[in-house]
């Protein structure tokens, strides 16, 4: 019985430890997207592919420098048969997905969130439903 014990304390210690070493988590919540100076400008098509422009303000308040990537939720467009995908990682202009934000700092950014478009997608339909900013998770890169 009280082998058992200790082999029940052992799992529970590991899972503990395992449960607490999820540091990304604590990095992500000190990174904010600032919603009033960030907005979806546009949506484009050039062949198979569906462009979503976007200015986005990510806030670091942490006292770390950090390495970001932002993954767009656009399960809603992929729903309505706009895009195939449902979760797409922005890119700047010249393709880069990863961003560093100072500690204590902001970093403004024109995204592309690129996607590709759903053979049925009709000319005559609009690229997005609204001009709202789709949901934006912060990732540590």
């Amino acid at each position: 019985m009280n082998k058992l014990i200790k082999v029940f304390l052992f799992l529970i210690s590991i899972l503990l430890a395992f449960s607490s070493c999820n540091s990304n988590s604590k990095v992500i919540e000190q990174c904010d997207i600032v919603e009033e100076e960030s907005w979806f400008n546009e949506a484009y098509t050039k062949g198979d592919k569906i462009y979503y422009s976007t200015y986005v303000t990510v806030k670091n308040t942490s006292k770390n420098d950090v390495t970001i990537k932002l993954v767009g939720d656009l399960s809603k467009e992929r729903d309505n048969g706009r895009v195939k995908e449902e979760r797409i990682t922005a890119v700047d202009k010249n393709g880069i997905s990863k961003f560093e934000i100072k500690s204590k700092e902001s970093v403004s950014l024109e995204l592309l969130f690129i996607g590709t478009l759903p053979k049925k997608e009709s000319k005559d339909s609009p690229l997005k439903e609204d001009r709202l900013l789709f949901p934006i998770d912060i990732k540590i890169a």
